[in-house]
């Protein structure tokens, strides 16, 4: 086997693409520092000049979403919603965007939508069907920001009540199946929390006829 003495740390290792990055214009194809201060320099030199780094990757992107849009689309709706902490931070970036100009912001939002209705009602409906009880939460979490509802609570917990109370409405005792609803024992708008410990499960029927009343309100028209 031969062997490589890096030009940065000075160390000998093996002349292999294992220790050292490749480089075709290279005599035996390798280059000179090792991976560990070929990684090193690189970060040092992407520090240094950040706008040429951040350009060249504008113009990279230009490029991959022009050749092919539609694969360009679902990397980038695998990549959003498989990695948390890159969700974080787009949505950090667009807020301090909308900032700056507000009214661009929306205007550029309306367009976006205009221009992908189809392609998102056709997300939501494969989102629905995979997760349907994800989808509800966010719409309970949606009208208690409304009423600004104290508490909060997740699909998990949902499920978890579902089985606590073995699949059976809360106030008729009959068995719900999978078109259950998730009632407010205590109605957001008479200041309920959103919290699980106010959530039951319920028949449509049972939870559509209380509506808006207390508990005690409700208690003499279960049928």
């Amino acid at each position: 086997m031969d062997f490589k003495t890096c030009r940065g740390c000075g160390e000998t290792k093996p002349a292999t693409a294992e220790f050292f990055p490749l480089r075709k214009d290279s005599p035996d194809g390798l280059r000179a520092r090792c991976k560990v201060c070929h990684r090193a320099t690189k970060r040092d030199w992407d520090q240094r000049n950040i706008e040429r780094v951040r350009e060249r990757g504008r113009i990279n992107m230009a490029k991959y979403r022009a050749a092919d849009p539609e694969k360009y689309r679902a990397a980038w709706r695998e990549h959003y919603h498989s990695d948390e902490v890159f969700r974080r931070y787009d949505i950090a970036r667009r807020m301090a965007n909308a900032n700056k100009d507000p009214d661009a912001k929306r205007a550029a939002n309306r367009d976006w939508w205009a221009r992908h209705r189809d392609d998102m009602a056709q997300l939501r409906r494969k989102r629905w069907a995979e997760d349907p009880e994800r989808h509800r939460e966010y719409g309970r979490r949606r009208r208690a920001r409304k009423m600004a509802a104290p508490g909060s609570h997740t699909a998990d917990d949902i499920k978890t009540q579902y089985k606590r109370q073995h699949g059976r409405c809360y106030w008729c005792g009959e068995s719900v199946g999978g078109g259950y609803h998730a009632d407010h024992v205590v109605p957001l708008s008479r200041g309920g929390s959103d919290d699980i410990g106010n959530i039951v499960i319920a028949c449509p029927s049972c939870n559509l006829k209380k509506n808006t009343k207390m508990p005690h309100e409700f208690a003499d028209r279960i049928c």
